[in-house]
């Protein structure tokens, strides 16, 4: 195989590669702005006005106090009807526990 030969090889391969991060980047740019849009307008068309989308990636965020237990539920069962949704149950507050814990009430 000639030098050119090996060069241009080396070119073609390290242009496809430069060529699929852009897209790679920009698929995953478009993934997170509909996603995070989606949700957003389901929260805000059921009422949970409280939540706040964040996306990073393909993973989710649901920022904010739910009023109740109920409504932190419903929340998170509408933004399973969106997008799949995996909740880590350690991120949700929900105002009638830090209304129990302020009182010293822990059950």
């Amino acid at each position: 195989m000639s030098a050119r030969t090996k060069i241009l090889t080396t070119v073609a391969f390290a242009s496809a590669a430069v060529i699929a991060a852009f897209v790679a980047g920009g698929a995953s740019t478009v993934i997170e702005v509909r996603s995070r849009k989606a949700l957003q307008l389901a929260m805000e068309t059921y009422g949970h006005s409280w939540v706040e989308v964040q996306t990073d990636g393909l993973q989710a965020i649901l920022l904010g106090t739910a009023p109740s237990e109920a409504e932190r539920f419903r929340a998170i069962t509408r933004a399973g009807t969106v997008v799949e949704f995996e909740p880590n149950r350690r991120q949700y507050r929900c105002r009638e526990h830090a209304d129990r814990r302020a009182a010293g009430i822990f059950a």
